[in-house]
């Protein structure tokens, strides 16, 4: 496959560009079936370290970890039934080399009955907290969401089946649960990086996932997850299968002066390798990896400051751990624009395998990260 090749420079000015010319001709059709909408965001980081982070970040600087534009189109059938297309340009997930436009969602959705609503298509599956609007950065203060979290993208869209349904328990009250069963071909750099060259594998991801969330009338929520999965993945030495679940909790306080978030993910997997050539089943070491995470944000300011803290245990044989603190603040233009500045400190004390920095499992590693980023929906 090609890649586009785009420099940062020209990435930059070209999603601000779009995003501009976008936000210009909108509203124009508000009564036409079809809608269009978008996102951006314009995401510079820099290092203290020369060893790459979240396979981009170095002491070099980059554009490349979390820039993204992304267009969106909705066509409406008729008031319960619509289809929805979402393409978004990032940083190509099968290298650490380009640009790619990739497919995030294009399903069928209809509601029906009392507030159920089923979705046939490529969708993001609620996984996490912040699953649906992972990628834009628009709708949450943070500069960079904790990646002791949110460690596997690969959950995160599937071409799946969903089932939703909103209940409304009192004015102020409302509960959400849903069920989604999918499957996706994706990558995976889990078995590539010796801290020279990184390997990607594709592999295929199937799973049902359950998921709700409550909010209470005085506007704190609650959300939990659970997915269960089985993986296939290809590489040079053989397929290496097997099941696993992750299950994600968070709760969120209220917005008052301080609001506090609060999340825990556990991913468990056990797995096995079937050698190339001969076909003999090695069994593997079992994966865990278990993610907290709290963040404070300060709403009175009209900076929004925030603080928060991460930690992540994963243990494949060995026991590998990472913790990593951040504060930053952010300024909200107007309910569509919001320019973020971010410091973050990671710091790897057994670095996990493959998941944060591109450096042997188990070195110690640790980075200050400075990132800047302008975030635009039109």
């Amino acid at each position: 496959m090609t890649f586009i090749n785009i420099t940062p420079l020209r990435m930059a000015m070209a999603m601000l560009f779009i995003s501009s010319q976008a936000v210009a001709g909108h509203g124009s059709s508000t009564e036409s079936p079809f809608q269009v909408s978008g996102f951006a965001t314009v995401n510079y980081s820099i290092s203290s370290s020369s060893t790459r982070y979240d396979r981009f970040i170095d002491s070099g600087g980059t554009f490349d970890a979390s820039s993204i534009l992304g267009i969106q189109g909705t066509y409406a059938f008729n008031p319960n039934t619509w289809a929805t297309t979402q393409v978004a340009l990032a940083s190509d997930e099968e290298s650490d080399k380009g640009l790619r436009p990739v497919v995030r969602w294009a399903y069928l959705a209809h509601e029906f009955g009392d507030h159920w609503i089923a979705k046939l298509g490529r969708q993001r599956l609620n996984v996490y907290r912040n699953a649906e609007n992972l990628e834009v950065g628009s709708t949450y203060n943070q500069a960079t969401l904790p990646k002791e979290i949110y460690v596997n993208p690969g959950f995160l869209s599937s071409d799946a089946l969903s089932i939703r349904k909103r209940l409304f328990l009192t004015v102020d009250t409302h509960s959400e649960i849903g069920f989604s069963a999918g499957t996706k071909d994706t990558q995976s750099r889990a078995l590539g990086a010796n801290g020279q060259t990184v390997s990607y594998h594709p592999y295929d991801l199937k799973g049902a996932n359950v998921f709700g969330s409550h909010h209470f009338a005085d506007q704190s929520a609650v959300f939990a997850s659970h997915l269960e999965f089985e993986s296939n993945l290809l590489t040079p030495s053989g397929r290496v299968s097997g099941q696993g679940s992750l299950t994600s909790l968070a709760w969120e306080s209220a917005p008052e002066v301080v609001q506090l978030a609060l999340e825990a993910a556990l991913i468990s997997f056990d797995q096995d390798l079937t050698l190339a050539g001969s076909g003999t089943q090695v069994p593997l070491p079992a994966f865990k990896s278990l993610g907290l995470s709290a963040n404070a944000t300060w709403l009175e300011s009209p900076y929004k400051p925030y603080l928060g803290y991460a930690r992540n245990i994963t243990r494949v044989g060995q026991t590998f751990g990472q913790w990593s603190v951040k504060t930053g603040l952010s300024m909200r233009f107007d309910q569509q624009t919001i320019l973020k500045a971010e410091l973050l400190h990671v710091n790897a004390s057994s670095n996990p395998p493959n998941i944060y920095f591109d450096a042997p499992a188990g070195s110690s590693q640790q980075a200050n990260i400075l990132t800047l980023s302008l975030n635009r929906l039109f």
